[in-house]
């Protein structure tokens, strides 16, 4: 029988504490934030995909790789899986996503646009 918590890509993984050492940077966290960075330091992780500045901080702190949704379109350019991050860029923001102008032009450039 497949795990009814895998799909494709995603794997959901339970551990123990979500707080697990992360306490010196956990008041400035949510409980999403908080349970990301402590999956990411218990398995590991070779890069952390987070987008909060605070949750950056911290996990940039702790020794973490990160990256965030702008890097993960760029990547995507990259390895030709798309052809153009401006779509998708325009499209982040059209649901609300801020993206400052400088970010914006700076993801633009990285790209080669």
């Amino acid at each position: 029988m497949e795990n009814p918590y895998e799909l494709y890509w995603l794997a959901f993984v339970l551990t123990g504490d979500p707080n697990l050492s992360i306490d010196a940077v956990a008041d400035s966290l949510d409980a999403g934030e908080a349970a990301t960075i402590s999956l990411a330091l218990a398995t590991q992780a070779r890069l952390v995909l987070i987008d909060a500045h605070t949750a950056r901080t911290a996990a940039r702190r702790l020794g973490l790789t990160i990256s965030g949704s702008l890097g993960v379109v760029i990547e995507a350019k990259r390895q030709q899986l798309i052809s153009l991050v401006r779509p998708y860029l325009d499209q982040m923001m059209a649901q609300g996503r801020y993206i400052s102008p400088q970010l914006r032009q700076q993801a633009v450039q990285l790209a080669g646009e």
